[in-house]
């Protein structure tokens, strides 16, 4: 018992030796000052992920995930190639009925506990190093991505910064073992490659077929994963890709013309791809965002989802798949997708998770107005053209649809970093203008070559 100890002990050697050598990598990285403290911030919110559900929820997928896994392993043993089988097929195995029975039911959910026993084989199937190691390598993540927008975009610093690397339920929700974290580690890799190429820094074969390769893996992941991501931000890549190839052909007089191209081949490509598989033809996602909706609403209780209006017709759950009745609630999903819950929308203790999300909320609200009000005093927009657009596309279409498929507010809360961090980086963007002009003067370089020189120390 004490030598299995030991040795998941020692496993945290190699986690250290990854995070120094990651520092040392990021020596001329933009960011490289807060390496450390952003490293730290999300494996500690890691951990607190695991000690919340352990405590406060009654059960959750984190620990349902982890153990289905821990049993996958367990029974490597004894049934090596019955393990081999689950693993690269999923197929269903007589041996391995201890398995919850949903998972086999549920292809997306058995998916994560293969790959969730493949890293527990490498932590020495012991949740809390599983955790730690999946937190570091979303850090990673979304550590390239948020240097790679400001490599870009200097002006963005403090909003980058702050979006991915430091707000509270983006680094929570996507820390630990989770769904959310197990998608953001390829995604955030992707993004940061696609900045690279429309930035021009890939140039040689090998970049490419990286680029492709990283992409065709979060592509795959995603699909088990995390549906709605992918099917929303693909389209906008490509959309993007497609209106900013065009502009260097044709120079239109008029900005409006490449938002309503950028519009129009968002459409194109999600019709086109809805061709491509069944379970992303636009009849089957309408059904199966409503059967997410009613399954959530279902098991909810009565203050902690969003009510929908019902519209035509007659039924228990308010939402239909219908286009009149999706189409006269798209308001309210995109505002809830966004802000909700809310302190009103709280009829309990405020010391709690829901509680907790509602005061974030407020947060946002302020951090809206403050950026409003630094815009139209001072005019100081970060402008990104094009692509603040396409991401203004994303966050809007993904809250609205998180929104109608999860109306429980816990679950939404969860649900949210798949946009969240882009939501934070461009209401942003005024604020990290200011921010920055501000240190440049002359009293703020003194409170700045400060505490520079206290994070390089780390």
């Amino acid at each position: 018992m004490h030598s299995n100890l030991a040795i998941k002990y020692l496993l945290i050697l190699p986690l250290l030796t990854l995070a120094v050598w990651l520092r040392y990598q990021s020596i001329k990285q933009p960011l490289r000052y807060f390496f450390y403290p952003a490293l730290i911030w999300k494996l500690l919110l890691g951990v607190l992920l695991g000690i919340v559900y352990q405590n406060y929820y009654v059960s959750g997928d984190t620990f349902n995930l982890f153990q289905n896994a821990q049993k996958l392993v367990i029974y490597l043993p004894k049934n090596p190639v019955g393990f081999l089988e689950v693993l690269c097929s999923g197929k269903f195995q007589v041996d391995f009925l201890w398995l919850n029975d949903s998972y086999w039911q549920q292809p997306r959910s058995l998916f994560t506990v293969r790959l969730l026993s493949i890293i527990n084989l490498l932590t020495g199937n012991s949740y809390w190093m599983t955790s730690l190691y999946l937190s570091f390598f979303s850090f990673w993540s979304m550590w390239s991505l948020a240097n790679q927008l400001v490599k870009m975009f200097p002006k963005t610093y403090y909003a980058a910064l702050f979006a991915f690397l430091f707000y509270p339920s983006v680094v929570f929700w996507s820390s630990g073992i989770s769904k959310e974290c197990l998608f953001w580690i390829p995604f955030g890799f992707a993004l940061n490659k696609f900045l690279q190429l429309i930035n021009g820094e890939i140039k040689s074969k090998r970049q490419y077929l990286l680029t492709f390769f990283i992409f065709s893996i979060t592509c795959f992941l995603g699909y088990y994963l995390k549906f709605y991501y992918i099917v929303v931000c693909v389209p906008c890549i490509l959309a993007y890709w497609v209106v900013m190839r065009l502009s260097q052909y044709w120079k239109w007089k008029y900005s409006f013309v490449k938002l309503g191209l950028l519009v129009g081949c968002f459409l194109v490509f999600s019709i086109v791809a809805s061709f491509t598989h069944p379970a992303i033809h636009p009849n089957r996602v309408m059904d199966r965002l409503v059967r997410n909706h009613n399954a959530n609403y279902h098991f909810s209780e009565f203050n902690d989802v969003i009510h929908f209006k019902k519209v035509d017709r007659i039924g228990y759950y308010n939402l239909h798949s219908s286009l009149r009745s999706l189409g006269f609630n798209i308001p309210l999903a995109f505002y809830s997708g966004l802000f909700r819950p809310l302190p009103w929308d709280v009829k309990e203790n405020f010391i709690s998770l829901k509680g907790l999300v509602s005061l974030e909320n407020i947060f946002v609200l302020i951090l809206i107005l403050l950026s409003a009000l630094v815009f139209f005093q001072k005019k100081q927009l970060v402008k990104i053209d094009l692509l603040l657009v396409t991401c203004i596309l994303y966050v809007f279409i993904l809250a609205t649809l998180l929104a109608f498929a999860a109306p429980n507010f816990g679950t939404l809360a969860r649900y949210k970093v798949g946009f969240m961090p882009f939501f934070i980086y461009i209401i942003s963007l005024p604020l990290s203008e200011k921010i920055r002009l501000v240190i440049n003067n002359k009293k703020g370089r003194i409170k700045y070559f400060l505490l520079k020189h206290i994070l390089v120390i780390f």
